[in-house]
């Protein structure tokens, strides 16, 4: 019965801690970083690589693999991409109205495990 508690608040707080940290790194980058032009270079199964250049005139070529939706590109399409100044293999397309479909079903889905948890918790006292 006790697994029955635990397990759930455990792994429901483990998604909302990574959706919420998620979260705040995609608000900083949209915030701080730095909008650029950029190319998908090519598609690797459903997730699109894309190569940019940086302010300081380095090339980087990632493989976005957090993005959904994003079977509208195509090889040599031009994108906005954004990157952390600090970081630039940190990118994501630039769309700044989207939230990370990931995101919101981590913390969706740890709050119902959490919840779960909660009331085996209020059933088990």
């Amino acid at each position: 019965m006790i697994l029955e508690v635990i397990f759930p608040l455990i792994f429901g707080a483990v998604f909302i801690f990574a959706g919420i940290t998620q979260k705040k790194k995609w608000k900083y980058l949209f915030k701080n970083g730095i909008k650029v032009k950029g190319i998908v270079y090519k598609l690797h199964g459903e997730f699109p690589v894309v190569r940019f250049t940086t302010l300081e005139k380095e090339w980087i070529t990632k493989e976005l693999r957090n993005g959904t939706g994003l079977e509208w590109l195509n090889e040599g399409d031009e994108i906005e991409v954004i990157y952390n100044p600090n970081n630039p293999e940190e990118v994501e397309i630039y769309q700044p109205n989207s939230l990370n479909f990931l995101i919101i079903f981590f913390i969706i889905f740890g709050t119902g495990w959490f919840i779960y948890g909660y009331i085996n918790f209020l059933e088990y006292i």
